[in-house]
Protein backbone atom coordinates (compact mmCIF):
# COMPACT_ATOMS: atom_id res chain seq x y z
CA UNK A 1 0.00 0.00 0.00
CA UNK A 2 1.56 3.18 -1.12
CA UNK A 3 2.34 5.79 2.09
CA UNK A 4 0.71 9.15 1.52
CA UNK A 5 2.65 12.36 1.25
CA UNK A 6 2.98 14.17 4.16
CA UNK A 7 -0.31 16.42 5.31
CA UNK A 8 -2.79 14.58 3.18
CA UNK A 9 -6.12 13.82 4.75
CA UNK A 10 -7.37 10.41 5.06
CA UNK A 11 -10.57 8.81 6.74
CA UNK A 12 -10.22 6.57 9.54
CA UNK A 13 -12.92 4.60 11.46
CA UNK A 14 -15.26 4.88 8.45
CA UNK A 15 -17.42 1.37 9.58
CA UNK A 16 -17.90 3.22 13.08
CA UNK A 17 -21.54 4.53 13.88
CA UNK A 18 -20.58 7.84 14.10
CA UNK A 19 -19.31 8.04 10.40
CA UNK A 20 -15.34 9.02 9.90
CA UNK A 21 -13.06 11.19 11.08
CA UNK A 22 -10.75 13.08 8.79
CA UNK A 23 -6.79 12.78 10.23
CA UNK A 24 -3.71 14.08 8.81
CA UNK A 25 -0.61 11.35 7.86
CA UNK A 26 1.62 13.66 10.09
CA UNK A 27 1.62 15.27 13.31
CA UNK A 28 0.72 19.27 11.86
CA UNK A 29 -2.61 19.96 13.48
CA UNK A 30 -5.22 19.83 11.44
CA UNK A 31 -9.41 20.45 12.10
CA UNK A 32 -11.44 17.45 12.83
CA UNK A 33 -14.16 17.14 10.05
CA UNK A 34 -17.36 15.24 10.92
CA UNK A 35 -18.70 13.08 7.68
CA UNK A 36 -22.45 11.63 8.10
CA UNK A 37 -21.92 8.71 5.49
CA UNK A 38 -24.79 7.03 6.12
CA UNK A 39 -27.08 9.96 6.46
CA UNK A 40 -25.50 11.25 2.93
CA UNK A 41 -25.93 7.65 1.56
CA UNK A 42 -29.98 7.74 2.12
CA UNK A 43 -30.38 11.40 0.44
CA UNK A 44 -29.23 10.15 -2.32
CA UNK A 45 -30.99 6.83 -2.55
CA UNK A 46 -34.15 8.95 -1.75
CA UNK A 47 -33.37 11.43 -4.35
CA UNK A 48 -32.73 9.26 -6.59
CA UNK A 49 -36.50 7.18 -5.98
CA UNK A 50 -38.26 10.34 -6.05
CA UNK A 51 -36.67 10.47 -9.50
CA UNK A 52 -37.77 7.53 -11.13
CA UNK A 53 -41.07 7.90 -9.35
CA UNK A 54 -42.07 10.97 -10.68
CA UNK A 55 -40.64 10.08 -14.08
CA UNK A 56 -43.18 6.94 -13.84
CA UNK A 57 -45.55 8.87 -12.55
CA UNK A 58 -48.99 10.04 -15.18
CA UNK A 59 -49.35 13.27 -15.97
CA UNK A 60 -52.11 15.50 -13.83
CA UNK A 61 -55.09 15.35 -15.64
CA UNK A 62 -56.06 18.56 -17.48
CA UNK A 63 -59.84 19.43 -17.74
CA UNK A 64 -60.80 20.59 -21.07
CA UNK A 65 -64.12 20.71 -23.04
CA UNK A 66 -65.71 21.57 -26.39
CA UNK A 67 -68.73 22.71 -25.63
CA UNK A 68 -68.96 25.50 -23.48
CA UNK A 69 -72.53 24.77 -21.86
CA UNK A 70 -74.77 21.75 -20.31
CA UNK A 71 -75.49 19.89 -23.39
CA UNK A 72 -78.28 18.08 -21.53
CA UNK A 73 -79.88 21.25 -20.15
CA UNK A 74 -79.59 23.12 -23.97
CA UNK A 75 -81.30 19.59 -25.51
CA UNK A 76 -84.22 20.01 -23.07
CA UNK A 77 -84.61 23.15 -24.47
CA UNK A 78 -83.73 23.36 -28.26
CA UNK A 79 -83.61 19.75 -29.16
CA UNK A 80 -81.33 18.30 -31.84
CA UNK A 81 -78.19 20.44 -30.77
CA UNK A 82 -76.78 19.61 -34.66
CA UNK A 83 -79.28 21.84 -35.77
CA UNK A 84 -77.85 24.82 -33.85
CA UNK A 85 -75.13 27.34 -34.07
CA UNK A 86 -74.06 29.28 -30.60
CA UNK A 87 -71.36 32.30 -29.96
CA UNK A 88 -69.97 32.92 -26.47
CA UNK A 89 -69.76 36.54 -25.19
CA UNK A 90 -67.42 36.67 -22.29
CA UNK A 91 -68.03 39.62 -19.99
CA UNK A 92 -65.07 41.47 -20.72
CA UNK A 93 -66.34 41.93 -24.07
CA UNK A 94 -68.59 45.44 -25.17
CA UNK A 95 -71.03 43.26 -26.37
CA UNK A 96 -71.65 41.84 -23.13
CA UNK A 97 -73.47 44.32 -21.58
CA UNK A 98 -74.77 45.37 -25.26
CA UNK A 99 -76.61 42.26 -25.28
CA UNK A 100 -78.09 42.37 -21.65
CA UNK A 101 -79.46 45.42 -22.04
CA UNK A 102 -81.11 44.75 -25.96
CA UNK A 103 -82.71 41.28 -24.27
CA UNK A 104 -84.13 43.59 -21.51
CA UNK A 105 -85.61 46.09 -23.68
CA UNK A 106 -86.66 43.56 -26.74
CA UNK A 107 -88.28 40.91 -24.41
CA UNK A 108 -90.57 43.72 -22.34
CA UNK A 109 -90.34 41.70 -19.44
CA UNK A 110 -88.08 39.00 -18.37
CA UNK A 111 -88.33 36.31 -15.39
CA UNK A 112 -84.39 37.23 -14.39
CA UNK A 113 -83.01 40.40 -14.00
CA UNK A 114 -80.03 42.15 -13.08
CA UNK A 115 -80.24 45.70 -11.41
CA UNK A 116 -78.54 48.44 -10.99
CA UNK A 117 -78.05 52.55 -10.85
CA UNK A 118 -77.53 54.50 -14.06
CA UNK A 119 -77.98 58.45 -14.26
CA UNK A 120 -80.96 59.65 -16.01
CA UNK A 121 -80.63 60.42 -19.42
CA UNK A 122 -80.13 63.36 -20.78
CA UNK A 123 -82.86 65.30 -22.58
CA UNK A 124 -82.12 65.43 -26.05
CA UNK A 125 -83.08 68.73 -26.87
CA UNK A 126 -83.12 72.06 -24.15
CA UNK A 127 -86.94 72.13 -23.86
CA UNK A 128 -86.80 68.66 -22.95
CA UNK A 129 -83.57 68.88 -20.60
CA UNK A 130 -85.86 71.21 -18.68
CA UNK A 131 -88.19 69.20 -18.11
CA UNK A 132 -86.46 66.50 -17.23
CA UNK A 133 -84.69 68.31 -14.35
CA UNK A 134 -88.01 70.05 -13.38
CA UNK A 135 -89.39 66.25 -12.94
CA UNK A 136 -86.89 64.54 -11.31
CA UNK A 137 -85.43 67.38 -9.14
CA UNK A 138 -85.13 64.97 -6.47
CA UNK A 139 -84.31 61.31 -8.23
CA UNK A 140 -81.26 62.09 -10.38
CA UNK A 141 -80.55 58.34 -10.95
CA UNK A 142 -82.69 55.29 -12.33
CA UNK A 143 -82.64 51.95 -11.86
CA UNK A 144 -81.44 49.82 -14.67
CA UNK A 145 -82.68 46.28 -15.35
CA UNK A 146 -80.31 43.61 -17.47
CA UNK A 147 -80.75 39.82 -18.12
CA UNK A 148 -80.43 37.96 -14.98
CA UNK A 149 -78.90 34.39 -15.05
CA UNK A 150 -80.69 31.93 -16.63
CA UNK A 151 -82.27 30.75 -20.11
CA UNK A 152 -83.84 34.06 -22.05
CA UNK A 153 -85.51 34.07 -25.30
CA UNK A 154 -87.16 33.54 -28.22
CA UNK A 155 -86.31 37.02 -29.39
CA UNK A 156 -87.27 36.90 -33.19
CA UNK A 157 -85.21 38.16 -35.71
CA UNK A 158 -85.43 38.48 -39.92
CA UNK A 159 -84.23 35.01 -40.44
CA UNK A 160 -84.34 33.16 -37.26
CA UNK A 161 -85.06 33.08 -33.63
CA UNK A 162 -82.41 33.58 -31.13
CA UNK A 163 -82.06 32.33 -27.57
CA UNK A 164 -79.78 33.31 -24.60
CA UNK A 165 -78.07 31.40 -22.28
CA UNK A 166 -76.56 33.99 -19.03
CA UNK A 167 -74.20 31.71 -17.40
CA UNK A 168 -71.46 31.75 -14.12
CA UNK A 169 -68.15 29.65 -15.12
CA UNK A 170 -66.08 28.54 -12.85
CA UNK A 171 -64.95 29.47 -9.06
CA UNK A 172 -64.73 32.72 -7.71
CA UNK A 173 -61.21 34.53 -7.98
CA UNK A 174 -59.27 37.24 -6.33
CA UNK A 175 -59.37 40.25 -7.88
CA UNK A 176 -58.77 44.27 -6.95
CA UNK A 177 -62.40 44.68 -6.60
CA UNK A 178 -63.05 41.79 -4.56
CA UNK A 179 -64.00 38.15 -5.39
CA UNK A 180 -65.57 37.48 -8.58
CA UNK A 181 -67.01 34.81 -10.39
CA UNK A 182 -66.76 34.89 -14.94
CA UNK A 183 -69.81 34.78 -16.54
CA UNK A 184 -70.67 34.54 -20.06
CA UNK A 185 -73.52 34.56 -22.29
CA UNK A 186 -74.22 32.20 -25.23
CA UNK A 187 -76.38 32.94 -28.21
CA UNK A 188 -78.03 30.28 -29.74
CA UNK A 189 -79.34 30.51 -33.54
CA UNK A 190 -80.67 28.16 -36.72
CA UNK A 191 -77.66 28.79 -38.96
CA UNK A 192 -78.27 30.86 -42.06
CA UNK A 193 -79.34 29.60 -45.23
CA UNK A 194 -76.27 29.29 -47.70
CA UNK A 195 -74.48 32.37 -48.35
CA UNK A 196 -76.01 34.75 -46.03
CA UNK A 197 -74.74 36.19 -42.59
CA UNK A 198 -75.44 34.21 -39.03
CA UNK A 199 -78.49 35.59 -37.43
CA UNK A 200 -75.98 36.52 -34.10
CA UNK A 201 -73.49 38.28 -35.86
CA UNK A 202 -75.91 40.18 -37.82
CA UNK A 203 -77.21 41.24 -34.43
CA UNK A 204 -74.70 41.82 -32.60
CA UNK A 205 -73.63 43.81 -35.65
CA UNK A 206 -76.79 46.12 -35.40
CA UNK A 207 -76.17 46.62 -31.68
CA UNK A 208 -72.79 47.85 -32.19
CA UNK A 209 -74.01 50.18 -34.82
CA UNK A 210 -76.76 51.87 -32.75
CA UNK A 211 -74.50 51.82 -29.54
CA UNK A 212 -72.04 54.85 -31.99
CA UNK A 213 -75.43 56.57 -33.47
CA UNK A 214 -75.87 59.87 -32.98
CA UNK A 215 -78.80 61.68 -31.91
CA UNK A 216 -79.55 64.57 -33.35
CA UNK A 217 -78.34 67.97 -31.70
CA UNK A 218 -76.02 65.53 -29.03
CA UNK A 219 -73.15 64.30 -29.47
CA UNK A 220 -71.51 60.75 -27.92
CA UNK A 221 -68.93 60.37 -25.38
CA UNK A 222 -66.87 57.53 -25.17
CA UNK A 223 -63.74 56.08 -22.85
CA UNK A 224 -61.15 53.33 -23.23
CA UNK A 225 -61.63 50.63 -21.00
CA UNK A 226 -58.05 50.11 -20.45
CA UNK A 227 -58.50 47.03 -18.69
CA UNK A 228 -60.88 45.41 -20.79
CA UNK A 229 -59.59 47.43 -24.06
CA UNK A 230 -62.64 48.51 -25.57
CA UNK A 231 -64.69 51.73 -26.12
CA UNK A 232 -67.00 52.21 -23.74
CA UNK A 233 -69.84 54.84 -23.86
CA UNK A 234 -70.18 57.24 -21.15
CA UNK A 235 -72.65 59.60 -22.24
CA UNK A 236 -74.90 61.78 -24.32
CA UNK A 237 -74.58 65.69 -24.56
CA UNK A 238 -76.20 67.91 -25.87
CA UNK A 239 -74.22 69.76 -28.68
CA UNK A 240 -73.76 73.70 -28.77
CA UNK A 241 -73.15 75.62 -31.26
CA UNK A 242 -69.67 77.17 -32.82
CA UNK A 243 -70.61 80.55 -32.53
CA UNK A 244 -71.41 80.01 -28.86
CA UNK A 245 -67.81 79.21 -27.88
CA UNK A 246 -65.93 82.95 -28.12
CA UNK A 247 -62.97 82.88 -29.68
CA UNK A 248 -60.62 84.77 -32.01
CA UNK A 249 -62.29 84.79 -35.31
CA UNK A 250 -58.56 84.14 -36.67
CA UNK A 251 -58.61 80.92 -34.80
CA UNK A 252 -62.01 80.00 -34.90
CA UNK A 253 -62.31 80.08 -38.87
CA UNK A 254 -58.90 78.60 -39.11
CA UNK A 255 -59.99 75.39 -37.12
CA UNK A 256 -63.15 75.41 -38.77
CA UNK A 257 -62.21 75.76 -42.49
CA UNK A 258 -58.92 72.85 -42.04
CA UNK A 259 -61.72 70.53 -40.38
CA UNK A 260 -64.09 71.17 -43.15
CA UNK A 261 -61.90 71.20 -45.92
CA UNK A 262 -60.23 67.27 -44.46
CA UNK A 263 -63.70 66.20 -44.18
CA UNK A 264 -64.18 66.64 -47.78
CA UNK A 265 -64.40 63.35 -50.30
CA UNK A 266 -61.93 65.09 -52.37
CA UNK A 267 -59.57 65.62 -49.69
CA UNK A 268 -59.97 61.52 -48.96
CA UNK A 269 -59.04 60.96 -52.52
CA UNK A 270 -55.85 63.33 -52.42
CA UNK A 271 -54.75 61.18 -49.50
CA UNK A 272 -55.16 58.18 -50.37
CA UNK A 273 -53.86 58.82 -54.25
CA UNK A 274 -50.47 59.71 -52.62
CA UNK A 275 -50.57 56.85 -49.65
CA UNK A 276 -50.39 59.31 -46.98
CA UNK A 277 -52.59 58.20 -43.87
CA UNK A 278 -55.67 59.70 -44.02
CA UNK A 279 -55.99 61.72 -40.43
CA UNK A 280 -55.47 64.91 -39.33
CA UNK A 281 -53.80 66.36 -36.09
CA UNK A 282 -54.25 69.47 -33.69
CA UNK A 283 -52.70 70.75 -30.95
CA UNK A 284 -55.07 73.19 -28.56
CA UNK A 285 -52.59 75.19 -26.32
CA UNK A 286 -53.31 78.18 -24.19
CA UNK A 287 -53.48 79.36 -20.69
CA UNK A 288 -56.50 77.12 -18.49
CA UNK A 289 -60.04 78.63 -19.34
CA UNK A 290 -59.42 79.90 -22.69
CA UNK A 291 -61.60 77.57 -24.59
CA UNK A 292 -60.05 74.02 -25.48
CA UNK A 293 -62.61 72.12 -24.38
CA UNK A 294 -65.47 74.34 -24.84
CA UNK A 295 -63.88 74.23 -28.41
CA UNK A 296 -63.72 70.59 -28.88
CA UNK A 297 -67.44 69.69 -27.64
CA UNK A 298 -68.81 72.44 -30.16
CA UNK A 299 -66.27 71.08 -33.05
CA UNK A 300 -68.05 67.39 -31.87
CA UNK A 301 -71.28 69.09 -32.50
CA UNK A 302 -70.97 70.56 -35.12
CA UNK A 303 -69.62 68.03 -37.77
CA UNK A 304 -71.10 65.22 -36.10
CA UNK A 305 -68.92 63.32 -34.82
CA UNK A 306 -68.16 61.33 -31.48
CA UNK A 307 -65.37 62.31 -28.51
CA UNK A 308 -63.36 59.77 -27.50
CA UNK A 309 -61.32 60.44 -24.37
CA UNK A 310 -58.00 58.35 -23.59
CA UNK A 311 -56.27 58.73 -20.44
CA UNK A 312 -52.49 57.71 -20.84
CA UNK A 313 -51.80 57.52 -17.29
CA UNK A 314 -54.25 55.29 -16.35
CA UNK A 315 -52.25 52.10 -14.58
CA UNK A 316 -53.92 49.70 -16.83
CA UNK A 317 -52.49 51.88 -19.71
CA UNK A 318 -49.63 50.09 -22.06
CA UNK A 319 -48.15 51.07 -25.24
CA UNK A 320 -50.08 47.78 -26.98
CA UNK A 321 -52.98 49.19 -25.24
CA UNK A 322 -53.30 52.74 -26.61
CA UNK A 323 -52.32 51.18 -30.33
CA UNK A 324 -55.84 49.11 -29.71
CA UNK A 325 -57.77 52.06 -28.46
CA UNK A 326 -56.99 54.02 -32.10
CA UNK A 327 -57.19 51.23 -33.74
CA UNK A 328 -60.83 50.34 -32.44
CA UNK A 329 -62.10 53.91 -32.11
CA UNK A 330 -65.67 53.98 -33.37
CA UNK A 331 -66.35 55.19 -36.70
CA UNK A 332 -66.95 59.51 -36.98
CA UNK A 333 -64.77 59.87 -34.11
CA UNK A 334 -62.51 62.88 -32.24
CA UNK A 335 -59.70 61.21 -30.37
CA UNK A 336 -58.60 63.38 -27.30
CA UNK A 337 -55.65 63.08 -25.06
CA UNK A 338 -56.16 66.22 -22.72
CA UNK A 339 -53.06 68.26 -20.70
CA UNK A 340 -50.47 66.06 -22.98
CA UNK A 341 -47.74 67.78 -21.46
CA UNK A 342 -48.60 65.95 -18.13
CA UNK A 343 -47.30 62.64 -19.66
CA UNK A 344 -44.10 63.32 -21.14
CA UNK A 345 -41.65 66.36 -20.45
CA UNK A 346 -39.03 68.35 -23.16
CA UNK A 347 -36.19 65.26 -22.11
CA UNK A 348 -39.40 62.49 -22.26
CA UNK A 349 -38.99 61.68 -19.24
CA UNK A 350 -42.31 60.89 -17.31
CA UNK A 351 -44.32 63.43 -14.76
CA UNK A 352 -45.38 62.13 -11.61
CA UNK A 353 -48.48 61.97 -12.23
CA UNK A 354 -47.84 59.24 -14.84
CA UNK A 355 -45.45 57.41 -13.02
CA UNK A 356 -47.67 54.57 -13.00
CA UNK A 357 -48.14 53.92 -16.64
CA UNK A 358 -46.34 51.55 -18.46
CA UNK A 359 -46.94 53.88 -21.37
CA UNK A 360 -43.36 54.44 -23.88
CA UNK A 361 -42.38 57.87 -25.59
CA UNK A 362 -41.83 55.68 -28.51
CA UNK A 363 -45.48 53.90 -28.42
CA UNK A 364 -46.95 57.39 -28.00
CA UNK A 365 -45.25 58.50 -31.47
CA UNK A 366 -46.18 55.42 -33.05
CA UNK A 367 -49.88 55.69 -31.88
CA UNK A 368 -49.98 59.32 -33.40
CA UNK A 369 -48.46 57.87 -36.25
CA UNK A 370 -51.42 56.72 -37.59
CA UNK A 371 -50.00 53.09 -38.64
CA UNK A 372 -52.75 51.11 -38.78
CA UNK A 373 -56.10 53.40 -37.34
CA UNK A 374 -58.92 54.01 -39.34
CA UNK A 375 -59.47 56.55 -42.28
CA UNK A 376 -60.46 59.87 -41.42
CA UNK A 377 -59.60 60.46 -37.63
CA UNK A 378 -59.33 63.47 -35.92
CA UNK A 379 -56.55 63.90 -33.17
CA UNK A 380 -57.00 66.86 -30.51
CA UNK A 381 -54.01 67.70 -27.77
CA UNK A 382 -54.13 69.75 -25.35
CA UNK A 383 -51.96 71.42 -23.34
CA UNK A 384 -51.22 74.77 -21.45
CA UNK A 385 -47.47 74.68 -21.38
CA UNK A 386 -46.25 74.02 -25.50
CA UNK A 387 -42.68 74.99 -24.75
CA UNK A 388 -43.11 71.84 -22.36
CA UNK A 389 -43.72 69.30 -25.03
CA UNK A 390 -40.66 67.63 -26.43
CA UNK A 391 -40.33 68.87 -30.28
CA UNK A 392 -40.88 64.96 -31.49
CA UNK A 393 -43.91 64.77 -30.43
CA UNK A 394 -45.65 67.84 -32.01
CA UNK A 395 -43.53 67.92 -35.36
CA UNK A 396 -44.94 68.53 -38.59
CA UNK A 397 -46.94 65.11 -39.74
CA UNK A 398 -47.61 64.25 -36.38
CA UNK A 399 -49.19 67.33 -35.30
CA UNK A 400 -50.73 68.88 -38.14
CA UNK A 401 -52.06 72.55 -36.74
CA UNK A 402 -51.15 74.37 -34.05
CA UNK A 403 -53.83 76.54 -32.57
CA UNK A 404 -53.13 79.47 -29.44
CA UNK A 405 -55.80 79.75 -27.71
CA UNK A 406 -54.77 82.84 -26.14
CA UNK A 407 -56.20 85.02 -22.46
CA UNK A 408 -59.44 87.23 -23.00
CA UNK A 409 -58.81 90.22 -26.11
CA UNK A 410 -60.68 93.16 -25.67
CA UNK A 411 -62.81 91.85 -28.94
CA UNK A 412 -63.72 88.26 -26.57
CA UNK A 413 -64.75 90.58 -23.80
CA UNK A 414 -67.28 92.73 -25.85
CA UNK A 415 -68.56 89.66 -28.12
CA UNK A 416 -69.31 87.43 -24.52
CA UNK A 417 -70.42 90.61 -23.00
CA UNK A 418 -73.14 90.85 -26.04
CA UNK A 419 -73.44 87.06 -26.05
CA UNK A 420 -75.37 88.25 -22.42
CA UNK A 421 -76.63 91.52 -23.14
CA UNK A 422 -77.57 91.70 -27.37
CA UNK A 423 -78.70 95.05 -27.20
CA UNK A 424 -76.39 96.46 -24.99
CA UNK A 425 -73.67 97.87 -27.26
CA UNK A 426 -73.21 100.94 -25.11
CA UNK A 427 -72.71 98.50 -21.98
CA UNK A 428 -70.72 96.68 -23.78
CA UNK A 429 -68.01 99.02 -25.08
CA UNK A 430 -67.95 100.36 -21.15
CA UNK A 431 -67.45 97.11 -19.80
CA UNK A 432 -64.15 96.61 -21.96
CA UNK A 433 -62.78 99.91 -21.40
CA UNK A 434 -63.09 99.79 -17.58
CA UNK A 435 -61.91 96.37 -17.24
CA UNK A 436 -59.29 96.64 -19.26
CA UNK A 437 -57.93 99.63 -17.94
CA UNK A 438 -58.41 97.75 -14.66
CA UNK A 439 -56.01 95.13 -16.18
CA UNK A 440 -53.48 97.49 -17.65
CA UNK A 441 -51.11 98.43 -14.37
CA UNK A 442 -50.29 95.40 -13.75
CA UNK A 443 -49.99 93.54 -17.39
CA UNK A 444 -52.98 90.95 -15.79
CA UNK A 445 -54.98 88.85 -18.24
CA UNK A 446 -58.35 87.60 -17.67
CA UNK A 447 -59.40 83.73 -19.13
CA UNK A 448 -62.83 83.59 -20.88
CA UNK A 449 -63.69 81.00 -18.09
CA UNK A 450 -63.19 83.50 -15.34
CA UNK A 451 -65.41 86.05 -17.59
CA UNK A 452 -68.14 83.35 -17.76
CA UNK A 453 -68.25 82.92 -13.93
CA UNK A 454 -68.42 86.31 -13.83
CA UNK A 455 -71.75 86.98 -15.94
CA UNK A 456 -73.30 83.91 -13.93
CA UNK A 457 -72.80 85.47 -11.15
CA UNK A 458 -74.95 88.75 -12.15
CA UNK A 459 -77.15 86.46 -14.42
CA UNK A 460 -80.14 88.52 -12.33
CA UNK A 461 -78.27 91.99 -13.32
CA UNK A 462 -79.28 94.70 -16.07
CA UNK A 463 -76.52 95.40 -18.46
CA UNK A 464 -75.63 98.51 -16.69
CA UNK A 465 -75.22 96.59 -13.50
CA UNK A 466 -72.99 94.08 -15.19
CA UNK A 467 -70.84 96.67 -17.04
CA UNK A 468 -70.46 98.69 -13.75
CA UNK A 469 -69.53 95.65 -11.60
CA UNK A 470 -66.05 94.79 -12.99
CA UNK A 471 -64.57 95.10 -9.78
CA UNK A 472 -65.47 91.23 -9.26
CA UNK A 473 -63.40 90.20 -11.52
CA UNK A 474 -60.62 92.30 -10.19
CA UNK A 475 -61.22 90.62 -6.52
CA UNK A 476 -61.81 87.12 -8.52
CA UNK A 477 -58.36 87.46 -9.84
CA UNK A 478 -56.82 88.63 -6.61
CA UNK A 479 -58.42 86.30 -4.91
CA UNK A 480 -57.19 83.45 -7.37
CA UNK A 481 -53.50 84.89 -6.81
CA UNK A 482 -53.73 84.10 -2.93
CA UNK A 483 -54.55 80.92 -3.62
CA UNK A 484 -52.39 79.46 -5.85
CA UNK A 485 -49.71 81.13 -3.92
CA UNK A 486 -50.54 79.40 -1.29
CA UNK A 487 -51.23 75.63 -3.07
CA UNK A 488 -47.55 76.95 -4.39
CA UNK A 489 -45.73 77.39 -1.22
CA UNK A 490 -47.65 73.95 0.23
CA UNK A 491 -46.00 71.87 -2.45
CA UNK A 492 -42.56 73.70 -2.07
CA UNK A 493 -43.02 72.83 1.57
CA UNK A 494 -43.62 68.96 0.50
CA UNK A 495 -41.21 68.85 -1.84
CA UNK A 496 -38.73 70.60 0.75
CA UNK A 497 -40.13 67.79 3.33
CA UNK A 498 -39.51 64.63 0.74
CA UNK A 499 -36.19 65.82 0.06
CA UNK A 500 -35.26 65.78 3.76
CA UNK A 501 -36.48 62.36 4.38
CA UNK A 502 -34.46 60.94 1.05
CA UNK A 503 -31.07 62.23 2.08
CA UNK A 504 -31.66 61.05 5.85
CA UNK A 505 -32.70 57.85 4.29
CA UNK A 506 -29.38 57.62 2.01
CA UNK A 507 -26.85 58.43 5.08
CA UNK A 508 -28.89 56.13 7.07
CA UNK A 509 -28.01 53.20 3.99
CA UNK A 510 -24.25 54.87 4.10
CA UNK A 511 -23.72 54.15 7.53
CA UNK A 512 -25.33 50.64 7.63
CA UNK A 513 -22.50 50.09 4.66
CA UNK A 514 -19.36 50.83 6.53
Amino acid sequence: MPVPCPGTLIPTDVNSPNGGTITSVDDTPQKSIRIDQNHTEMKLASAAAKAKADATAPLPRVHTSTIPFDTAFVSNRLGNLAEWEWATVSDSSKLYNLLLTWGVDASGRSQSVALSVQDAKTGATREEMVAQMTSQAKRPSTTAEHLGLGWHGPYGQEHADVYFMHQRVGDPVGTDCGPKVLQELILFSHPPPSGQQSTITTLCDRLLSLDTEQPTGQFNVFRWHAKFKYWKKDKACLARTVDSVVLPPAVKSRLMDDVLDFASIETLHWFIKHGIPYKRSYLFFGPPGTGKTSMIQALAGEIGRSICYLSPSHPDMTDDSLKSAVQETPKNAIIVLEDIDSLFGVNRAKSADASQSAITFSGMLNALDGVGMPLGQIFIMTTNHRERLDPALIRSGRVDVHLEFPSASREQMRTLFLNFYPEANGEADAFVEQLSAALEPERAEISMSSLQAFFIRNRKSTSKEAAASTEMILQDLEDRKATEAELKREREERAATAAVKAAKKAAAADSDVE
